[in-house]
């Protein structure tokens, strides 16, 4: 690969990768605030009718927020891309468990187009070129 172009798939790569960082870090940062007190209490109130204690639930909530920004931000800039989507992979299987567990069947169904991303992002990392991950393995390799 010539050094001053990019190949389409390094481009494609960025592009998914920046807009699943985009749009986690955009849910992370709609919870902030008082939202997040909000958020908190919508998730134990949605969890009242499972087995989950209703301090689990909210735990899992406030941990939630900081984790999907601190998620978003990451797969925004390329830097520990692995990690980010693993962690995003994660995060998609605990709202799979989630959902399931309350039988809201469609919005599992969702969060399945959301896991297929993250693992589309760790399986194809090789294209990771236009990112600060790349970066940083150039300069670790001069």
């Amino acid at each position: 690969m010539n050094n001053s172009t990019w190949s389409d798939q390094a481009v494609a790569y960025a592009i998914l990768r920046f807009t699943i960082g985009v749009n986690m870090l955009m849910h992370g940062v709609a919870r902030v605030g008082s939202a997040y007190h909000t958020f908190a209490d919508g998730m134990v109130k949605s969890f009242e009718a499972t087995f989950l204690p209703a301090w689990f639930v909210r735990a899992f909530a406030y941990m939630v927020v900081p984790v999907e920004l601190g998620i978003g931000i990451l797969l925004i800039l390329g830097l520990r891309t692995r990690m980010a989507a693993l962690m995003g992979g994660l995060l998609m299987s605990a709202f799979t468990f989630g959902q399931c567990l309350q039988q809201n069947w469609r919005a599992a169904g969702s969060i399945l187009v959301y896991a297929l991303v993250f693992f589309v992002v760790l399986f194809l990392q090789s294209h990771n070129l236009i990112a600060v991950d790349h970066l940083l393995s150039k300069k670790s390799n001069q």
